[in-house]
C-alpha cells in the first residue's frame, strides 16, 4: 500500500494496513506487524504497536530490530532523534522530557510543550517550543537560550531564525 524512502538502509512499508520496513535489497527486514511506523533517524525508528489506555503507545526500535534499551514506553507522544535527542511524553508526565540515545533524560522545563507539529526536530542545534504562554528555544542541553515575548517564529537556520510580532 505505501512504501517510503529508505533511511539509515531502511524503508518503511505499509501492507494489509500494518507497517514494517524493507532492506536496500527489497527483502522484509521487519515484518509490517505494527500499526504505525516512521521512517528512521540517526538508527532509530518509533513503533506504534498497540493502545494503552486509550492512547497510542510510542516505542523506539533500532536498525537491526532491536528495542532501545531504556525506550519501553508507553509514551504519548516522540520525536525522531535529531543532534541524538528526543523529545517524548509519558503517561502522567506533566510536560515534554528530553532524552538522549541511551534514553536519559535531559533536563527541560516541564512547562514547555511543542510550539507546533512542524518543530519536533532540532534546527541548527535549537528547538523551537511553547513555554510559560510564549514562544522560546531551547538547545541540545534543555537549556533556554532564547525566551521571547513573541506569538510565532521560525525554525533556525544557518544561525538566524524569522519571528513575528502581532499587535
Amino acid at each position: 500500500e505505501y512504501a517510503g524512502y529508505f533511511h539509515d538502509g531502511l524503508a518503511v512499508i505499509k501492507q494489509d494496513s500494518k507497517y514494517g520496513y524493507l532492506d536496500a535489497l527489497g527483502h522484509e527486514a521487519i515484518h509490517p506487524s505494527h500499526l504505525f511506523a516512521t521512517d528512521f533517524s540517526e538508527g532509530c525508528a518509533i513503533i506504534i504497536d498497540s493502545l494503552f489506555a486509550g492512547l497510542l503507545q510510542y516505542n523506539y526500535i533500532l536498525t537491526n530490530r532491536q528495542p532501545v534499551t531504556g525506550s519501553t514506553g508507553p509514551y504519548t507522544y516522540g520525536t525522531l532523534f535529531h543532534n541524538s535527542r528526543a523529545l517524548i511524553n509519558s503517561i502522567g508526565s506533566d510536560g515534554l522530557i528530553m532524552v538522549d540515545k541511551k534514553f536519559n533524560q535531559v533536563n527541560i522545563n516541564n512547562q514547555c510543550s511543542f510550539f507546533d507539529d512542524s518543530t519536533v526536530s532540532f534546527h541548527d542545534g535549537m528547538l523551537k517550543l511553547y513555554c510559560k504562554g510564549h514562544l522560546s528555544y531551547i538547545d541540545t542541553l534543555g537549556r533556554m537560550l532564547i525566551d521571547l515575548q513573541l506569538d510565532d517564529g521560525g525554525n533556525f537556520s544557518e544561525g538566524l531564525a524569522p519571528v513575528d510580532y502581532y499587535g
